[in-house]
């Protein structure tokens, strides 16, 4: 086995959850604490096998299609012909996690790409970490919707970076 180096450094993937970045939905005491310990864990190692060339991230999946998010909301731990879309529904994104988008976020943080990359907990959770704090109906930063932030320059003129104020991010698609 070739040892890690600045040039090939060797990397920890940890699994997480968003029940560790912010308060569960569902009634379960033990869950967000076990994965908050597991984030901390993550950035703790980081932290200490930098100077190794280790990598160590966390994924912090939020709701996809498993035996145990099916018997929170109903399903009686069926992943198969249930309606996963009213699930999605009430996500920023509009739907559950695929597991082509966890493969997705675990290879690039196995590649190259994720080389300077260490001690981060990633939601991979189609927006709800982010929007937690958003309630319907009141102004929204424009900074948070997507297509919203326009970065203009040139090579001779530095970027410029235009931010505005919008009331849905509906609005935010048609700026």
């Amino acid at each position: 086995m070739t040892p890690a180096s600045p040039e090939a450094p060797a990397r920890v993937i940890n699994i997480g959850s968003i029940d560790g970045i912010r308060t569960p939905s569902m009634d379960n005491l033990s869950y967000g604490p076990a994965k908050a310990a597991i984030h901390y864990m993550t950035r703790v190692f980081a932290s200490h096998l930098a100077g190794e060339h280790i990598r160590v991230n966390a994924i912090a999946p939020g709701p996809f299609p498993t035996w145990m998010l099916s018997t929170g909301v109903g399903f009686g731990g069926e992943t198969e012909g249930v309606d996963w879309g009213a699930v999605g529904a009430r996500n920023p994104s509009g739907r559950v996690g695929s597991p082509q988008d966890a493969a997705g976020l675990a290879i690039f943080l196995a590649s190259k790409a994720s080389s300077y990359i260490t001690g981060q907990v990633i939601a991979l959770d189609g927006g709800i970490v982010g929007a937690e704090h958003l309630e319907p109906g009141l102004p929204v930063p424009a900074a948070l919707c997507h297509g919203t932030v326009n970065i203009v320059g040139s090579a001779l003129e530095p970027p410029a970076l235009k931010i505005g104020i919008i009331k849905t991010p509906s609005e935010a698609i048609n700026k």
